[in-house]
């Protein structure tokens, strides 16, 4: 290898020596552009009193790239065409290359078509309008499987603003061949975009674990738009049979509006965390006046099969002492014991554990027991199809994870 020089402290390599070759094949920038020149940054090493970063980038290096001479292919149809002129130059971030972050110039042509006018040829190391070679995109792309944007960002050098726009972009491109011709069961939920009052409802196929849309906000307004875009994708909101959610009204409201032949179901999901919330409800009144409450809140809020031995143990102490949080906790068991009845069955029984609650003078827990009277026929429709919203939980889970 050979420096061509360090006259204004950047190193020069010659392109015509190995390296830029190998920039050439790594790029893969095809036969009308070559390597004209490459230079190197390297970055200076963090103080002694300064924080040594996990991820410490050793430099920069700045790949040229030219043009061939003579007529150049037109971007459209690839006719051999005469040059008009060249625009401004451009950048393009490269996947990080042993260490250095790999930046791409290139003052791109623009040729005189017979056919399609005046054009720009073909950059073939990255998509029309992107800032990223197609290397970098196709890496971030799988390690955003795995990642945070977040963190997927700092691996490329970049800001989580720029890989929030490529993911939007070939999101965009998926959704655009999405077929939701078929789709029969829907399952809906909203979880928060970022820190505040904002929020995103997801809908989902419950039958291929799809998800078919996701729209800001999470009103009546999320399902009609979703109504809209089934439209445009294939779907026949008129075939849709079932809906799967949580005790939304908002939600309610809009699938009786656009989907008029599905039948709601309420999550069982849903509805046991509702109950495990007034349990923990009313352990916490407790607790203030009985010590031995403390520091128990996971004995209640877990099954007792999770329980080690002595927590079980624990919580078997607990129950016989007549706490009030020992009831709501039995209740808590009994209403989940409901979704394993025959079907046959479960309207007596919901029939039965509904009195029992509503009468157990425990304001959460009667709270919860009202909640289902007003939703009964969802609730027994949720239990007899057995349709859940995990995979939707799950989803939201990955979003929360990748913000």
């Amino acid at each position: 290898m050979v420096w061509a020089g360090e006259d204004d402290g950047m190193k020069r390599f010659d392109a015509n020596q190995p390296m830029g070759d190998l920039f050439q094949t790594i790029l893969h920038i095809g036969p009308n552009w070559r390597v004209d020149r490459i230079e190197e940054d390297e970055y200076p090493l963090p103080g002694p009193n300064e924080p040594d970063p996990l991820l410490r980038w050793e430099g920069r290096l700045d790949v040229y790239l030219k043009a061939v001479d003579g007529p150049l292919p037109c971007g459209k149809c690839g006719t051999p065409s005469p040059r008009r002129d060249r625009r401004p130059e451009r950048l393009w971030t490269d996947y990080p290359f042993g260490g250095y972050r790999l930046i791409v110039h290139a003052e791109v042509p623009r040729v005189d078509c017979d056919t399609h006018g005046v054009v720009s040829i073909e950059v073939p190391w990255a998509r029309e309008h992107s800032t990223f070679t197609w290397r970098l995109e196709f890496r971030a792309l799988a390690l955003c499987r795995l990642l945070s944007v977040t963190d997927v960002a700092e691996l490329m050098g970049v800001t989580d603003h720029r890989i929030h726009r490529m993911l939007g972009y070939h999101a965009s491109r998926v959704r655009q061949s999405v077929s939701m011709a078929g789709v029969t069961r829907v399952g809906v939920d909203e979880t928060a975009a970022k820190r505040g009052q904002n929020y995103i409802t997801l809908f989902i196929d419950l039958d291929s674990h799809r998800v078919l849309f996701a729209v800001p906000g999470r009103g009546h307004e999320t399902v009609l738009a979703f109504r809209e875009e089934m439209v445009r994708q294939g779907g026949d909101p008129l075939a849709v049979v079932e809906f799967s959610q949580d005790m939304s009204e908002a939600f309610r409201k809009g699938v009786e509006m656009a989907f008029p032949n599905a039948e709601i179901s309420f999550d069982k999901f849903h509805i046991v965390k509702a109950m495990n919330d007034a349990v923990d409800k009313v352990r916490r009144e407790e607790q203030r006046d009985c010590e031995d409450l403390k520091k128990t809140r996971w004995l209640w809020l877990h099954n007792l099969r999770a329980l080690a031995t002595t927590q079980q143990e624990r919580l078997g102490e607990l129950l016989h002492s007549h706490l009030k949080t020992g009831r709501a906790y039995e209740l808590r068991v009994q209403l989940q014991e409901f979704y394993d009845q025959p079907a046959d069955l479960q309207e007596p029984y919901l029939r039965r554990w509904f009195w029992r609650a509503s009468h157990s003078r425990l304001e959460a827990v009667a709270d919860v027991a009202w909640m289902i009277k007003n939703h009964w026929a969802g609730v027994l429709n949720g239990a007899l199809t057995g349709t859940t919203n995990a995979i939707l939980e799950g989803t939201n889970s990955l979003l929360q994870q990748a913000r």
